[in-house]
């Protein structure tokens, strides 16, 4: 079975009951998940793991806590220069990294982390409108995660304006403003591979099936299941 470590908790997000959710989805593909909120010990024990999965939004920066609350009883973290290098090497040596939803806005003191991710949250730039009803536009043809899957709506967040990295194809996008954003994608991390999924706010998302075929099959990429 896929060992899967799934790091979660933090800012504005039942991020327990979507966490209990995706491992319960993950699970009916044979990717067998361990819950924790603890960040640091996670990362300092990936060999453990094929995959690690960032349902969580953990920043260094002050003040988002005390606007919007929290599901962590330490919601600030930065990763310690250990656990940074723990995960470079585990994608390095071929691991894989699902990131979901409010992942870029993780680890906001660390560069590096929006070349795992393929985008960073811009404070001060980035943003989203309220959340939503939403069209998920998928562009057919663009990979193998979204074979099969039409477009589709939503209840969510369009996560709009990050600082993406110059390779990212888009694989689903939502318009806002005119724009079409991009809220999914797959790329290659060293010897290793990582997915972004946008979408995710809350269990209404969890429960539509074409999110569901979307995020096994993104986890399933990652791990060289699917090609």
């Amino acid at each position: 079975m896929t060992r899967n470590l799934l790091l979660t908790g933090g800012i504005a997000h039942s991020f327990r009951k979507t966490s209990a959710a995706i491992s319960k989805l993950l699970d009916e593909e044979g990717i067998d998940s361990v819950i924790t909120d603890d960040i640091e010990a996670g990362l300092l024990s990936l060999d453990a793991y094929d995959v690690v999965t960032v349902n969580a939004l953990r920043t260094k920066g002050g003040g988002l806590a005390e606007k919007f609350g929290s599901t962590s009883s330490n919601p600030t973290y930065s990763p310690s220069p250990q656990a940074r290098q723990a995960l470079m090497n585990f994608l390095e040596g071929g691991g894989a990294v699902l990131a979901l939803h409010t992942a870029p806005i993780c680890f906001d003191d660390w560069e590096e982390w929006k070349r795992i991710v393929g985008a960073k949250w811009r404070f001060g730039r980035s943003s989203h409108p309220p959340l939503g009803d939403m069209r998920v536009q998928v562009n057919k043809g663009s990979h193998v995660i979204a074979e099969g899957v039409d477009d589709f709506d939503v209840v969510d967040e369009i996560y709009s304006y990050m600082d993406m990295e110059p390779d990212v194809v888009p694989i689903i996008t939502s318009r806002h403003s005119d724009v079409d954003h991009p809220l999914l994608w797959a790329r290659s991390v060293g010897k290793g591979r990582s997915v972004y999924l946008g979408i995710g706010h809350d269990l209404r998302t969890m429960d539509n099936l074409s999110y569901q075929t979307l995020l096994k099959r993104s986890a399933r990429w990652t791990v060289g299941e699917l090609d």
